[in-house]
């Protein structure tokens, strides 16, 4: 998929609120992948593209579904307050 298709940036999107909601600094995350922060900012701008590898390891500290990232917002919403 290329860098610029809406739903390339909108999982990219969805992994930096992921990293957010999780508390999580770029710095933080690039120590625990073995990277630098630059390289996570460059994956969340899709700058660079993202291997499963590193996103299985960044998702173990934001403990999301996969699913998480391909949901739509009226979704996520639902799901979100059925939650609650």
């Amino acid at each position: 998929m290329k860098k610029d298709h809406p739903l390339h940036k909108r999982f990219m999107r969805r992994l930096r609120e992921a990293r957010l909601i999780a508390g999580y600094t770029q710095r933080e995350v690039a120590d625990y992948i073995g990277k630098n922060s630059s390289y996570v900012s460059k994956i969340e701008n899709c700058k660079i593209d993202l291997d499963m590898f590193i996103l299985f390891r960044m998702n173990e500290l934001f403990k999301k579904p996969i699913s998480y990232y391909f949901e739509s917002q009226s979704k996520r919403t639902k799901r979100i307050k059925k939650e609650s």
